[in-house]
């Protein structure tokens, strides 16, 4: 509850102030009728609150990226597996996958209501001009009532990774990429199979490959 009522977006407050000022100016000026105005400008977000509050969701997402390893400017595809494993229906949902800007806008998807067993496939395509290793996720859910009132948002934990490189994809030998103070170790079919820790340095990471993926300095992407 304590939660779902810090959640209040613009117009949630902005009925609690209304609420709040009309039954103050309904007391002094003795209106009856504008007490009850104003009693229910206040009722309406608590409610709102109320119900998103208790709003219990079993939401299980399966995400594929293909492929994980493209050329420069090539595009990938997401592909999210939603389904409600619960039993209880759910009104207005926002999907948003978080992925860094460099590989385009944050795909954003609006769900009406959500009922038990309730099963829905999303897609979306991304894409980098600049060679790196992105991470691609998580996703964030959020909560909201019909009326706008009240949104709450959670975030689930896993994500992927998508290597972005100059040159085929079709590497048969595996490489050492250098990201920030971490080795990488990447081969085909595979985004992240090991991972070593050195020293930091101040150059300019760079990638190990075969000759067929080798180019100049690979950027450190942030996520």
């Amino acid at each position: 509850m304590r939660q779902a009522l810090r959640g209040l977006t613009t117009r949630g407050r902005a009925f609690v102030a209304a609420g709040i000022t009309a039954s103050l100016c309904a007391l002094l000026l003795g209106q009856k009728d504008l007490l009850r105005v104003g009693i229910l400008l206040v009722a309406l977000p608590i409610v709102a609150a109320l119900v998103v509050g208790r709003t219990r969701l079993r939401l299980q997402v399966r995400r594929s990226l293909a492929p994980d390893q493209v050329p420069v400017g090539t595009q990938a595809t997401v592909e999210l597996a939603l389904s409600n494993q619960g039993r209880m229906p759910a009104g207005l949902l926002l999907l948003e996958d978080r992925i860094p800007y460099v590989l385009g806008h944050r795909p954003r998807f609006v769900v009406d209501r959500v009922s038990p067993n309730w099963r829905r496939t999303v897609s979306y395509t991304v894409k980098s001009d600049v060679r790196g290793l992105f991470q691609v996720g998580p996703l964030m859910l959020t909560v909201a009532d019909p009326f706008g009132l009240v949104e709450t948002s959670r975030t689930f934990t896993r994500s992927q990774h998508l290597w972005s490189r100059r040159g085929s994809t079709g590497c048969r030998r595996s490489g050492w990429a250098q990201i920030g103070p971490a080795r990488v170790r990447i081969g085909r079919g595979r985004s992240l199979l090991r991972v070593k820790r050195t020293r930091p340095s101040a150059s300019t990471a760079t990638a190990t490959t075969c000759g067929e993926c080798t180019g100049g300095p690979l950027r450190d992407a942030a996520s």
